[in-house]
């Protein structure tokens, strides 16, 4: 699901100014078209304004990291990160449970297409949100392992 408006330019200041950073060029230029995305009822991009939901700094293993969505495949609540020290900006995914910062995508658009594959090369469509059956067979597989197939 993709929400259909954008953020207005304002609301996208106030977050740079609340977190005291430029958001990386590639996921301001996301929030000004769509503000938020869920590509699954586990995997997604949180809305500034929405509720339940806070943008965050964090350091981790010397990279400043701006928490911008979930990623529930190896636990429940894995923050999606976005490296603020490059741009295009990292991608990265916290896993609570090995407490291990995992790469993701080389830049946050790359990152959306990763999760999109995954979940559709499952060959399944997505559970209801009540489903906790499919949700553990859909996360058996490791999403930093390779799924799209071998290289030719």
């Amino acid at each position: 699901l993709i929400a259909p408006e954008g953020v207005a330019p304002g609301e996208i200041q106030a977050l740079q100014r609340s977190l005291g950073i430029s958001l990386p060029s590639e996921y301001a230029l996301f929030l000004s078209r769509w503000r938020n995305l869920t590509i699954w009822g586990g995997y997604a991009v949180w809305d500034p304004a929405g509720s339940g939901t806070t943008h965050y700094l964090t350091t981790l293993e010397g990279r400043q990291l701006l928490a911008v969505g979930d990623v529930w495949h190896d636990s429940d609540g894995d923050p999606l990160l976005l490296d603020v020290g490059s741009d295009p900006a990292p991608a990265f995914v916290w896993c609570q449970e090995d407490r291990r910062l995992r790469p993701l995508a080389r830049s946050f658009s790359l990152a959306l297409l990763k999760l999109a594959a995954f979940v559709i090369s499952t060959g399944r469509l997505p559970p209801p949100a009540d489903s906790r059956t499919r949700l553990f067979q859909l996360r058996r597989t490791p999403w930093w392992r390779p799924f799209l197939g071998k290289p030719r």
